[in-house]
C-alpha cells in the first residue's frame, strides 16, 4: 500500500515546530537576533505556511526592512489582516517609500478598527502622506465603543463626515474632537467618508462592510450540541455576536468568547460551545448567524 501523501513531509513539519518554538522562546526573552536563524529554518521546512512568513517578516523589520516589505506584501495579496498591513505600511516606511507606506496604511484603516500601533504609525506618517490628513475608527480600550478619529493635516479646514451620503453632525469649525462618536446604526451603513475641505482623507472612504464582515464555523458536536468560533477579520479585538435560530424563527442570542480555536493565518478566532441542554425546546435545522 502507498504511503499517505502526507508521510515523507512529516519529518520537515516536526522539524519546523521544533525551529518555531526555539524562535518563539528566544523572541520571549527579547532575542530578535537569535530567533531570525531559527524563523528562517522553520520558513524553508514549511514555505507554504504563511504564519511563519508573517513571524519572520515581522522578525526582520529593523534588520532588513526591504526583505520584509516584500514578505508582507507577498502575504498581502491573500491575507486581509491587520497586523499584515501595519507591518507592511511600517517595512515601507523604514525604507523611506512613503506612497507605498500611504496605500498599505490606507487599507488598513480602511478595512480595519484601527488599533492604537495602527494609530501611532497614522499620525507618525501623517505629514508625509499624498492627503491632508487620516481617518480612522478605533475603540476607546478594548471593549470600548467604536468612534471616527479625525486628523486632519490642517485644523482649521472644513472636514464633512457623511455615512451612505448622509452627512453627521459636527461641532463647530476649530473645535472637532480628535475623536467623534458614532449614531447607534453606524455598522449598518455601507461607506463613511471624510473630507477636508472636499479632499478625501487618508482611508476614505471607510469600508463598513470589511469592519464588519464576520468569519466562523459551526458543527454538530456529537452529544446533540454545537460548537464551533467566529472572528471579525476587521475588528479582532471583539467578541463576536452571535444568534442561534431555529426551523421555527426561535432566536438565542450569545458571544463567542473561548480562546484556543484555530482559524488560518494570524487569525484571532474566539470559540463557543451550545450544548444539548442549552438547545432544549428548539427544532432543527438550525442557524448561527451574526447577531
Amino acid at each position: 500500500m502507498p504511503a499517505p501523501p502526507d508521510r515523507p513531509a512529516a519529518p520537515a513539519l516536526r522539524d519546523a515546530r521544533d525551529a518555531l518554538a526555539r524562535a518563539e522562546a528566544l523572541l520571549a526573552r527579547g532575542e530578535a537576533a537569535a530567533a531570525r536563524p531559527w524563523l528562517e529554518r522553520a520558513t524553508r521546512l514549511a514555505p507554504n505556511d504563511a504564519t511563519l512568513r508573517a513571524m519572520l517578516a515581522g522578525a526582520l523589520i529593523g534588520h532588513d526592512d526591504a526583505r520584509a516589505a516584500a514578505l508582507f506584501a507577498a502575504l498581502a495579496e491573500t491575507v486581509d489582516i491587520r497586523e499584515i498591513w501595519l507591518g507592511l505600511a511600517g517595512a515601507e516606511a523604514r525604507c523611506r517609500r512613503f506612497p507605498a507606506a500611504g496605500a498599505a496604511l490606507a487599507r488598513l484603516l480602511s478595512r480595519h478598527i484601527a488599533d492604537d500601533a495602527a494609530l501611532a504609525l497614522a499620525f507618525a506618517l501623517s505629514p508625509r502622506l499624498d492627503a491632508p490628513g487620516f481617518c480612522a475608527i478605533a475603540r476607546d480600550g478594548r471593549a470600548g465603543a467604536p468612534a471616527l478619529v479625525l486628523a486632519p493635516a490642517n485644523p482649521r479646514a472644513t472636514i464633512a463626515v457623511r455615512l451612505d451620503g448622509r452627512p453627521l453632525h459636527l461641532p463647530a469649525k476649530g473645535e472637532a474632537p480628535p475623536r467623534l462618536a458614532l449614531p447607534p446604526t453606524w455598522h449598518t451603513a455601507r461607506w463613511l467618508t471624510v473630507t477636508a475641505d472636499s479632499v478625501p482623507l487618508c482611508a476614505s472612504p471607510i469600508d463598513i462592510a470589511a469592519l464588519n464582515r464576520l468569519e466562523g464555523y459551526v458543527a454538530a458536536d456529537g452529544s446533540g450540541g454545537l460548537q464551533g468560533w467566529a472572528w471579525y477579520p476587521g475588528d479582532p479585538d471583539a467578541d463576536p455576536r452571535l444568534c442561534l435560530r431555529d426551523a421555527d424563527g426561535a432566536a438565542r442570542r450569545f458571544q463567542a468568547r473561548l480562546a484556543g480555536a484555530s482559524a488560518g493565518v494570524l487569525a484571532r478566532p474566539r470559540g463557543f460551545a451550545l450544548t444539548g441542554a442549552a438547545l432544549a425546546g428548539l427544532r432543527p435545522p438550525f442557524a448561527v448567524t451574526d447577531a
